[in-house]
């Protein structure tokens, strides 16, 4: 991507190159009649008239407007330079992700955890109320933004790129189903990764697995193939925490577990519930102490790293799928309403969805490489831009009301349906001998007579040597199929290599310009091209 340093876009002038990916790159910029410093996200050319992406950073843009936290990263404007390439400009920021400071320093205190959680819930918990849910938390979406007359970094959530508002139109709806999966497998909920609707509680679930990260500095469920990952969110159960950190006090091991509860029903019902649960872990200790403690770990200052890209679908069979099915969708209900995740009952049907599509073709989501992602040079020590106007004028609060209105579900007509079977006939051939076969995740053997009925139901067969064959069925007429799941092999992965017990990836370091004493609005990813 050619440096555009120098250049006037709209209303800022690019003054030098703060990191590079893959969709984009970001540049130190100051608005020309303000001249105030911000950080400039300018997409590649290839993006030019795309109205997804354009919708997308609309999207995010309100969803900062209608939260108004001052922990979110704030959205300063966003458009088109003359080429018809998006850009969006942020608030400029100091200091370190939190995923950075989880890579120097390993399991942290628990006081520091548990405050650094506690700021993130009380920033979800002003989203949530305004119907917005993130559905990407990680280390990674958390900076630690150094104050000027303090030693206690600011938390700030970014990237709501992806955040859906919890009334949404059909249009809207569409705007994530690119043939990507929106969010990051390691931290999704079951409701997430099987595609079904999600309110709050889904970040909940994902910022216990965060919780369980700043404490182990592991990832509970891990692995490179992406399949497997989401088999293990759904089925498996991960490692108790206080058998790899047995010094937690046993009330804490509770709420972490509580909060990574795969049915939704058995989590925090609110991110507020979960924070008053947690502060006890720090409120009796002063901020200042908490992070001082850290002695020569103390927050650097940094650039917030490009992000690493989500998972995305290769296959053309199951881009073809996500654009039918769609990714996670968001309910209508408030938060901690109940949602249709039911029990384990078409789990493996709904992740399915995700997994396979047609013909047992055991297709893989593979990470994306970003080696090609780099930083820039220049110090914050010596800027070679105009200084900061110290007396610009604190950012207006949105109307909240006027930004966004619920949107009704339109009535749908009466559809006649044919009448069910009283019994259909399942059966599958060329099954490998020893094979486990479960439908709705109960054993039988094939073939199988059951009962007509509505709805999607799991077929599942697990055999030795293979990777699993999973086929969502219904129960309208009889099911024939032929087993051709693939044989495990080795797979090599070229990207992002998730911890287990090593240290977090090493995000990009780039010296950031001291940010403005200004109130923040909104999330977005700083110094992260990639959405």
């Amino acid at each position: 991507m050619t440096d555009r340093s120098g250049e006037t876009i709209e209303k800022f002038t690019l003054h030098r190159l703060l990191g590079e990916g893959g969709m984009g790159a970001v540049y130190l910029a100051q608005h020309v009649l303000t001249d105030r410093m911000v950080a400039l996200k300018l997409l590649h050319d290839s993006f030019a008239g795309n109205h997804e992406i354009l919708a997308r950073i609309r999207r995010e843009a309100k969803a900062a407007a209608l939260i108004g936290h001052p922990n979110i990263v704030e959205i300063v404007d966003s458009g088109t330079d003359a080429n018809g390439v998006p850009f969006i400009a942020m608030e400029l920021l100091k200091g370190e992700s939190l995923d950075g400071l989880l890579e120097k320093i390993g399991p942290m205190p628990i006081p520091l955890a548990s405050y650094v959680i506690c700021s993130i819930l009380d920033t979800l918990q002003a989203a949530h109320l305004k119907g917005v849910v993130h559905r990407d938390m990680k280390p990674e979406n958390v900076f630690l933004n150094q104050a000027h007359a303090s030693n206690v970094p600011q938390v700030k959530i970014l990237d709501f790129g992806i955040s859906k508002f919890q009334s949404m139109d059909q249009q809207n709806m569409s705007l994530t189903r690119t043939g990507t999966v929106m969010g990051t497998p390691y931290y999704m909920s079951v409701e997430q990764a099987m595609g079904q609707k999600v309110d709050g509680r889904s970040d909940i679930y994902s910022v216990g697995v965060m919780l369980y990260q700043l404490l182990t500095a592991r990832l509970p469920f891990c692995d490179s193939n992406y399949n497997r990952v989401l088999l293990q969110i759904v089925t498996g159960d991960f490692p108790p925490i206080d058998q790899i950190r047995p010094d937690l006090p046993p009330e804490l091991v509770a709420i972490v577990h509580r909060a990574m509860a795969k049915n939704v029903e058995e989590r925090y019902p609110d991110c507020h519930s979960f924070m008053q649960e947690l502060q006890q872990f720090w409120i009796l200790y002063d901020p200042a102490e908490i992070f001082s403690s850290l002695g020569d770990s103390t927050i650097e200052t940094r650039a917030v790293p490009l992000k690493t890209p989500t998972p995305q679908l290769t296959d053309p069979k199951l881009m073809a799928a996500a654009q039918t099915y769609g990714s996670p969708r968001v309910t209508t209900a408030a938060v901690g309403q109940s949602l249709e995740t039911g029990s384990k009952k078409g789990m493996i049907a709904a992740i399915m969805v995700l997994l396979v599509i047609g013909g047992g073709v055991g297709a893989y989501f593979m990470f994306k490489s970003d080696n090609e992602m780099k930083a820039g040079t220049p110090t914050a020590q010596n800027p070679e831009v105009p200084p900061v106007n110290a007396g610009m004028e604190p950012a207006m609060e949105p109307d909240m009301p006027a930004v966004m209105e619920p949107v009704m579900e339109p009535d749908m007509p009466a559809v006649m349906e044919a009448p069910l079977p009283a019994e259909i006939n399942i059966n599958v051939v060329n099954v490998p001998k020893g094979a486990t076969v479960l439908i709705d995740g109960k054993k039988m053997t094939l073939p199988v007579k059951l009962p007509g009925a509505r709805g999607q139901h799991s077929l599942v067969i697990t055999a030795s040597g293979y990777e699993p064959f999973i086929k969502n069925i219904e129960y309208r007429e009889d099911v024939h199929l032929v087993f051709d799941a693939p044989r495990i092999q080795k797979v090599t992965v070229n990207s992002m290599k998730p911890p287990v017990d090593g240290p977090m990836e090493k995000p990009m370091e780039t010296p950031m310009e001291t940010p403005m004493d200004m109130p923040s609005s909104m999330p977005v990813d700083v110094n992260r091209p990639d959405f």
